[in-house]
């Protein structure tokens, strides 16, 4: 009887919602949770911070890297452009030669055998000459070649520990979120909870960033507004704006040419934005005064691909074509790189690019 009267006694208690333990106990181990969950949450976050940091550590090498393999390949992609200029030379002048140093015309000039020895060597050397230089042609672009191919592995290399990193960062958002969701009733760890935030927080992706800005040059001479410079449109970039670069990875974009002896658009040869010399043979490159803080990429390193050609120049120049739906504008040793000779045969094409 006694056992059956405590039991429906406990029912009663129930049912009205009379908490059967002191409420100080109920919120000392709401506090002891919330402590612990906290503590877990601490020690997580605490090791994906580390793991955060090795990250950022490798992504400081790789960038080392990327910027002394761009100067080798400035430097590889100089010589081979030489190379192909002077190969050029021998080619013109041995086509406007051939006919006199063939060897029926060798045989029928000399009146002698000795002369005719004489003659054949000669002719013999040139032949001779082209194929070495043909060679050397061959391996300054393979030498280029090489060095793009180490410079493409460690862009990507860039971006895959970027992910990496950003990835990184989700997890402690997600750490804290979780810690912050279970313990938001518990007043007197607020402050830990903000710790938290504040420490996901630190871990900011840190993108390359562009060279501080440059002045303009009080000689610049190539500041014209440049809507066009003839030739055939070859692709669609008579309207719109252009859009500003982010992260590190390849955009396409319209490229218009200009600051050859055959642009009326500006003194030639021009001064750019930065000082430098704007002629047939710079290998320079604007960027649009429409991209926030435009002057701080004077100075960086610019790789441009188009139809299998693979160039890399300097931005040195700025201008107004933006507004134009472009997003760069080549100097003229750039296109003729590309294999395009003339700003005017150029027009306007649709090219690759990213920022080294």
């Amino acid at each position: 009887m006694r056992i059956a009267t405590l039991f429906l006694c406990v029912c009663l208690v129930v049912s009205l919602g009379v908490p059967l333990l002191p409420a100080g106990l109920a919120r000392a181990d709401d506090l002891s949770d919330a402590q612990a969950t906290l503590s877990n949450a601490e020690a997580q976050l605490a090791s994906i911070a580390n793991e955060y940091n090795e990250i950022q550590g490798k992504v400081a090498e790789v960038e080392t890297k990327i910027e002394s393999t761009t100067n080798k390949a400035k430097e590889a992609q100089q010589a081979m452009l030489e190379g192909q200029q002077q190969l050029g030379e021998v080619m013109v002048s041995s086509y406007k030669n051939e006919a006199a140093n063939s060897l029926v015309n060798v045989f029928l000039a000399s009146d002698s055998l000795e002369s005719f020895i004489r003659n054949v060597t000669y002719y013999n050397s040139i032949e001779q000459q082209k194929a070495e230089q043909i060679a050397e042609q061959k391996r300054l672009t393979k030498e280029f070649n090489t060095v793009l191919e180490e410079l493409d592995k460690q862009k990507n290399d860039q971006e895959e520990l970027a992910a990496q990193a950003e990835a990184k960062k989700e997890q402690a958002e997600q750490v804290v979120s979780s810690a912050a969701s279970k313990v938001s009733s518990i007043e007197s760890e607020r402050a830990r909870v903000e710790a938290l935030q504040n420490q996901a927080n630190s871990m900011t992706s840190k993108p390359q960033q562009p060279k501080p800005d440059v002045p303009t040059d009080n000689n610049w001479s190539t500041n014209t507004d440049r809507p066009s410079n003839g030739g055939t449109d070859n692709s669609a970039g008579s309207g719109g704006s252009s859009s500003t670069p982010s992260g590190s990875g390849w955009r396409t974009g319209i490229a218009s040419a200009y600051g050859d002896s055959s642009d009326t658009s500006i003194k030639y040869p021009g001064t750019t934005a930065t000082g430098a010399s704007c002629n047939n043979n710079s290998m320079g490159v604007a960027v649009p005064m429409s991209w926030p803080n435009y002057r701080s990429y004077f100075g960086r390193s610019v790789e441009i691909r188009y139809k299998g050609r693979t160039v890399i120049a300097t931005v040195n120049d700025c201008g107004g074509f933006g507004k134009y739906g472009r997003d760069l504008d080549l100097q003229p040793g750039v296109i003729k790189a590309l294999g395009v000779t003339g700003c005017k045969n150029w027009g306007t094409r649709t090219v690759s690019y990213r920022f080294l």
